[in-house]
Order: C-alpha cells, then sequence, then structure tokens
C-alpha cells in the first residue's frame, strides 16, 4: 500500500521538478501512466492532486532543510558553504514550479516562501555562530542580516526572476556574490 502511494509521489516529482514542467502541466491520466496503475488507484490514495503535490513538496522540503543542516554543519569555507546551499534550493526553485504554486497554488506557494524564510535564518545563524569558520564582519551582523533578507524577498523571487529572464542560480549567486565582497570576509587568521 505504502509502496504504491510512493511510486506516485516519486513519478509526479520526476515529471514535474525534475522534468522542468511544472505542477500543473502534469494531468493525473499521465501520472497513472507513469505509475503504471489506473486513475481510480490514485484517488485511493489522494483526494485530489493538489493533495499530491501537497505531499510531494512535504517530502522534498524535508530531503533539502537535511541537506541544508548537514552543510551547514560540515562545511567550513564560505564560498563552498553558500554554492551548495543554492545548489540544494535549487531543485526546489525550477521556475515552472514556482510559477504553477504562485497562480495555481496559493497555499502552497505561502508554505514555499515560509520554507525559504526559515532556511535563510537557519543559514544566517549558522553565519553568526559558526566559530569555525573565521568571520569577520564589516558591519553589524544584525543589520547585514536585514539587508540580506530585504535584497532575497526583492529579488530571490519568482516574478522578478521571471520579469528580467534570470534563473534562480544566476541571481543567487550575484546576490551572494555582492553580499559576500561587502558586508563580510573570510580571514586566514
Amino acid at each position: 500500500m505504502r509502496k504504491t502511494r510512493d511510486k506516485i509521489l516519486s513519478v509526479y516529482e520526476e515529471k514535474s521538478v525534475g522534468g522542468g514542467r511544472g505542477l500543473f502541466e502534469i494531468s493525473l491520466e499521465e501520472l497513472a501512466q507513469g505509475a503504471g496503475i489506473n486513475k481510480r488507484t490514485i484517488y485511493r490514495y489522494f483526494g485530489s492532486k493538489e493533495e499530491i503535490i501537497a505531499e510531494m513538496l512535504d517530502i522534498i522540503m524535508e530531503k533539502t532543510a537535511l541537506r541544508i543542516t548537514k552543510i551547514l554543519s560540515e562545511e567550513n569555507d564560505l564560498r563552498t558553504m553558500l554554492i551548495e546551499v543554492i545548489k540544494t534550493i535549487k531543485y526546489l526553485a525550477n521556475g515552472r514550479v514556482l510559477e504553477d504554486l504562485r497562480r495555481h497554488y496559493p497555499l502552497l506557494w505561502q508554505k514555499i516562501e515560509l520554507f525559504r524564510r526559515q532556511k535563510i535564518q537557519q543559514f544566517f545563524d549558522s553565519l553568526i555562530n559558526n566559530q569555525k569558520m573565521r568571520i569577520r564582519w564589516r558591519v553589524n551582523p544584525m543589520i547585514a542580516h536585514d539587508v540580506f533578507i530585504a535584497a532575497l524577498a526583492a529579488v530571490l523571487n519568482p516574478q522578478y526572476i521571471f520579469d528580467h529572464s534570470l534563473t534562480f542560480e544566476e541571481t543567487g549567486n550575484a546576490l551572494l556574490e555582492m553580499f559576500m565582497f561587502g558586508a563580510m570576509e573570510q580571514t586566514n587568521e
């Protein structure tokens, strides 16, 4: 029973997030065919397409959170840490998926936004409290935190990225480069 449910979720993730097709375009008929079951079987496990999406996103967010926690606890090089966190978030930040969430599933979009803010806060707390990393702040860390959060909200969102024909990774890297060279530096002492 659990195996069929997991297969449905796995196929949906593979087609929508992994395949870059987004959430809205995948039909339940296509999902059933990909999972090797019929459409009625899907409804035995899930009440709606939105329920499938919600559970799939929960699983992806849980994996993402575990990966980010591991990166923050094990990595001592700031640049490598930032790159690895961006790579991890990039999977969930597929442009089509984010646009579909924003347009068709606003409650799930809010959940993703909350998750994003929590992970940003976790990342920043890790920077402030990481004694092994040897960061010298050029400005008050709390001011840097607030500016970073505001900048992320302004530019690291689907609307900005789509409006300016950018990618999530390109936008994130540019923001992090600007932030790293302006607000802090890693010392070799």
